[in-house]
């Protein structure tokens, strides 16, 4: 065995040595002779002798040489010719249809005859239709071609008096044993003919004469060198002859006396796919021939769109759910260049349970070609019947029509949304790791989702699924850290930070445009965070690295100060996000950020560490730290840990209590009042497959944990999914179910429901303004959303990964919501934690530099306390620090926040404040 690995690695280094010895020989010739083109390691150069002999299939004099094609080269045309001339842009038009590749088989006359078909035949049509595709393996398999070799001669007649019907039908295997019968039943409705064929005059003059009118097929001798060309026009220069290739010349260049070429070695190799060559060089010009075109007996029709109308008896949302009938237009459409459609009928089919047809035809009547139409004047109606998967249906579309030859048949395949989607979701993509944000970027009323990919692109998305201004935006590598979203520089506009597995943290503007990078010194998966640590009205952004550092960036990119980036001691690298608040209410906010090695820390702004601190877990820590003040009595810092233990931290970085599960806590924990008791409760998840929920004192919730079946590594997030003033519980297992529950464990309405795989954690948001809420989250598929069709609530929770866009993992900033950009008034108004024992935070919003006058009154209304507020931003947040206007502490009680603004509106709310 040992000796059979030595071999196939001596084999694979003794290639590599003679593709560089023959490379360094033929720049060598290149530079001595002058020539202008350039050479390089390519998918030809790199193989065998006999594997580049093999992909050489033109069988050189074979074809004849016609008496038309003898003039000699005295003979001089009449007429000239533009200087230039390229089919890929001939008056802004590219009539050329994409490059192929014909693999380790001698096809490539098939390639070289359906170039130029496939070109005439867009030519003919007047568009650019980079769709239109012949079959190459019908020529080989129905016909004469072979990966043995064959010749343009027999494969011009071939075309003319037999044809060809489309790639679609018989796809190229790049194998002449597949039999004819693997060619699709329809394939007489696409096959297509040439009309005439004849061999161009082998001079210049000739060849321009010809492809004037368009592309042609040609043969040339292929030398040694000519397999390590990358560039320039091809002149031989070195080497012998290695055979015989057929290619589709597509146009001319007098400036540099060459021809433009298409190749079938794929894109990669050469110019794009494509090369140059002198004239005269290789015999170019000796086997050159040209076709037209008989026109098509049978139209083409494709699917183009379909809309569901569900407004009469549904919710009008374009999305057909289980229960509501709705009426299905589809549109059609008859592909330019093809014959015209009469009498079209179409029979819509479906096998899916899920979905009853009704009224299953409808009638389209003439499509000529190039034209789309809608049966709107006869749609489908269906009915929807069950729910359970999230999957579209699919959905085909049986068309009858006649053509000038004869009666047609096609059938149209679609997936159509059901269920509970929101309408133009899912969103196909390479996977997503990251959980979205939901943000109203462009002051519309209406939210984007941003996330990030496997595939290193960070997306937004408007409320229909569609890309948002210049989106994505792709870095190298993959992101695993979710965007972080707010104003960073305070100029009005919305930036986005992100951090990749190249080692850089990113900040770009709602437009794509890249405001700064930083590079680490290793990957960031963590989550950055946004806060504004000098009270600048700019936001810093936090963040941890592989590199073991802990990066505080200023709006600019710059460190926030000297003593960042931070190296913390137990030198453990940092894989999760951070919590930012003020936890001992100090007036400064702190940097809660945990290490892979299990250590807690609290950080100050100035990149000290609190005294008591770290706290060590004693186990691994994956995700992020969570804070809150769940009881009026102090912010606790929560984080959860492999050793399978809940730890909730005292500001003094002393542990309160701590609760064990069956499992890895690999779910970063979340908070909200579900019991309706003035206090928080904790939700989490374990890798036992249970959502845990606690009390603040440490006692279990009644109705929880639950068992999801599946471990439950995202995060919980809460919402008012029914307008019923209280939050419903939501979370994502990882086996791919989305699960709501209400605040006592009972399951609530429809869910839960099937999710594709690897789900993320969910963001709850109104997007697209309609009164109800969607749930989006990502998957191994890309994004999906859920569109939950009761009317919304309007309380302001935990409804997203690290609690809001900011990604700041603090209860404080759980108002922060789509709204934050509206000038309004304060519809969103809400104290928290109340009752409170120190201090207690105001949440509001207001119009945009609008005063505010906050007032604190006694239970006998007395005013003890007022507080304006003044400010650019349209959501605020004021402190009370329990004392009264001359700055003493005020008895425990009940007291009253009444918020007056300049246009006369008032709002009352009670608060308590405890001993």
């Amino acid at each position: 065995m040992r000796r059979f690995l030595f071999l196939i690695v001596f084999f694979i280094f003794a290639i590599h040595l003679f593709a560089d010895a023959e490379l360094d020989s033929i720049r060598q010739a290149i530079k001595e002779k002058g020539a202008k083109w350039q050479a390089g390691i390519t998918s030809m150069s790199i193989l065998s002798k006999e594997e580049r002999r093999a992909r050489l299939g033109y069988i050189k004099g074979l074809d004849p040489a016609p008496h038309e094609r003898e003039m000699g080269p005295v003979f001089t045309p009449s007429k000239t010719y533009p200087e230039s001339l390229d089919w890929r842009n001939y008056n802004g038009v590219n009539y050329i249809t994409p490059i192929r590749d014909q693999g380790a088989c001698g096809s490539c006359v098939c390639f070289s005859v359906l170039g130029p078909m496939e070109a005439v035949m867009n030519i003919d049509a007047g568009c650019e239709n980079l769709s239109t595709d012949m079959s190459e393996q019908e020529l080989m398999s129905c016909n004469g071609g072979s990966c043995s070799g064959w010749n343009i001669e027999p494969a011009m007649n071939t075309l003319k008096y037999i044809g060809v019907s489309e790639e679609a039908c018989f796809p190229y295997q790049a194998n002449d044993n597949i039999p004819c019968s693997e060619r699709c039943g329809r394939y007489m409705f696409t096959k297509r003919k040439a009309n005439q064929w004849g061999w161009a005059y082998p001079y210049v003059w000739g060849i321009k004469d010809v492809v004037q009118n368009g592309p042609i097929a040609v043969s040339f001798t292929v030398y040694e060198d000519f397999n390590s060309y990358t560039g320039g026009v091809y002149r031989h220069v070195w080497g012998g002859i290695s055979g015989y290739h057929a290619v589709t010349l597509v146009g001319w260049n007098d400036a540099d006396s060459c021809w433009i070429v298409k190749n079938c070695w794929g894109p990669n190799w050469g110019e794009d796919g494509y090369f140059r060559i002198a004239w005269g060089e290789c015999d170019i010009e000796q086997g050159a021939a040209w076709l037209t075109m008989v026109p098509a007996g049978y139209p083409y029709l494709i699917f183009v769109s379909y809309m569901v109308n569900d407004s009469i008896g549904g919710d009008g949302d374009g999305v057909l759910n289980p229960g509501e009938q709705g009426k299905i237009i589809v549109t059609i459409e008859n592909v330019q260049g093809w014959d015209d459609a009469q009498f079209v009928d179409a029979v819509l089919r479906c096998n899916d349970p899920r979905i009853s047809i009704i009224d299953s035809t409808g009638d389209y009547g003439t499509i000529v070609d190039g034209q789309s139409k809608d049966n709107a004047s006869d749609p489908f109606e269906v009915l929807g019947v069950e729910g359970g998967s999230l999957d579209p249906v699919a959905m085909t579309l049986y068309v009858t029509a006649v053509g000038s030859s004869g009666s047609y048949w096609i059938e149209l395949e679609f997936d159509m949304e059901f269920g509970w989607m929101q309408s133009g979701w899912p969103v196909q993509s390479e996977q997503v790791k990251t959980s979205p944000a939901v943000v109203d970027l462009n002051n519309d009323y209406i939210g984007e989702v941003i996330y990030g990919s496997e595939g290193g692109n960070l997306f937004v998305k408007n409320y229909r699924g569609e890309d948002f201004s210049t989106f994505p935006y792709h870095v190298s590598n993959k992101l695993w850290a979710s965007p972080a979203v707010g104003d960073v520089d305070n100029d009005g506009v919305i930036d986005i930070a992100f951090a990749g597995f190249n080692n850089n943290i990113y900040l770009v503007d709602r437009l794509g445009n890249l405001s700064w990078s930083v590079t680490t010194g290793g990957p960031v998966i963590a989550t950055p965070a946004l806060s504004d640590l000098d009270n600048d009205n700019k936001l810093e952004i936090i963040v941890g690295s592989f590199d073991k550092k802990l990066y505080v960036l200023k709006s600019d990119g710059t460190p926030f100060n000297t003593n960042f980036p931070l190296s913390l001691p137990d030198a453990s690298m940092i894989t999760a996000g951070c919590a930012v608040g003020d936890i001992n209410g100090d007036y400064t906010k702190e940097i809660i950020v945990a290490t892979y090695g299990g250590n807690v820390y609290a950080v100050s702004p100035d990149g000290t560490i609190l005294t008591g601190w770290p706290f060590h877990t004693g186990g691994n820590i994956w995700d992020a730290p969570s804070i809150a003040n769940l009881d009026g009595t102090g912010v606790k810092i929560t984080i959860g840990s492999t050793n399978d233990t809940l730890y909730v931290i005292n500001s003094d970085g002393t542990l309160d209590w701590k609760v064990g599960t069956g499992g890895d806590v690999r779910s970063s924990p979340s908070f909200a009042n579900v019991d309706g008791d003035n206090d928080l409760e904790i939700f989490f998840g374990s890798d036992d497959c249970f959502v845990y929920a606690y009390h603040h004192t440490g006692a279990p919730l009644a109705g929880w944990p639950i068992d999801l079946g599946s471990k439950v590594r995202s995060q919980v997030v809460f919402s008012d999914l029914n307008n019923d003033n209280a939050p419903e519980v939501i979370v994502i297992a990882d086996g791919g179910e989305l699960f709501v529950f209400e605040g006592n464990g009972d399951t609530f309405d429809i869910f839960p429901l099937p999710t594709a795989g690897s789900p993320t954690t969910p963001a709850v948001e109104d997007i697209d303004n309609d009164g109800d809420l969607e749930i989006f989250f990502g998957n191994i598929n890309g994004l999906s959303a859920i569109d939950y069709k009761e009317a919304r609530g309007y309380e302001a929770y935990w409804n997203m990964f690290r609690c809001n866009p900011k990604r700041t993992g603090n209860i404080e900033d759980a108002a922060v919501r789509i709204e934050e950009s509206k000038d309004i008034e304060p519809t969103i108004f809400k104290i928290y934690p109340n009752p409170f024992k120190s201090s207690t935070g105001i949440f509001f919003s207001a119009v945009k530099n609008q005063k505010v006058d906050i007032s604190i009154y006694n239970i006998v209304g007395q005013r003890v306390r007022r507080i304006e507020s003044k400010g650019e931003k349209t959501y605020r947040i004021v402190n009370w620090d329990g004392r009264n206007n001359e700055n003493k502490p005020v008895p425990a009680g009940v007291y009253f926040c009444v918020a007056r603004t300049g246009r006369g509106l008032e709002i009352v709310k009670k608060l308590i404040k405890i001993e």
